[in-house]
């Protein structure tokens, strides 16, 4: 397993891993809905976000972006999920930033459970702007002043 910088040329297979894996976990959503918010997936990873791509064998399993201390993306193909893929990504994030922070949709709650169990705490809620989606804030480890604070 290879844990690097992404490249340009791997922002193809990100999107489509994106895709898949939104899919998956909102199998209740229309797939349709997801189609037309590729380009602006692409747009909000590549906008001055540091992306990390995991490889195995060659080949492309998952990748996380950060934008500063924040989250932004997690994601594994579906028919990786659950062999330590999105663990040893979160590893390698975590050895970088000693704090991080993300929002997260609170239907999910698979993810939000694999984010607690790496050590995240919810530090507030808020309703995503874009999908009026209630939002879980976690942070991982805690800051002195929370981030909930510094939001609101």
């Amino acid at each position: 397993m290879v844990i690097r910088p992404h490249r340009q040329e791997d922002m193809p297979v990100l999107l489509e891993i994106w895709l898949q894996a939104s899919l998956h976990a909102y199998d209740e959503l229309p797939a349709a809905l997801w189609w037309p918010h590729q380009e602006a997936m692409r747009d909000r990873f590549m906008a001055g976000s540091e992306i990390w791509v995991l490889e195995q064998a060659g080949q492309i399993k998952g990748f996380a972006a950060l934008q500063a201390d924040e989250l932004l993306a997690l994601y594994v193909h579906p028919e990786y999920q659950g062999s330590g893929l999105g663990a040893a990504l979160l590893y390698q994030l975590k050895s970088c930033h000693p704090y991080l922070w993300l929002r997260i949709c609170t239907r999910n709650s698979d993810i939000i459970t694999f984010y607690r169990h790496h050590g995240f705490t919810s530090c507030g809620e808020q309703k995503d702007p874009q999908t009026g989606l209630q939002e879980l804030l976690m942070e991982c480890p805690s800051k002195p002043a929370s981030l909930a604070m510094a939001l609101g």
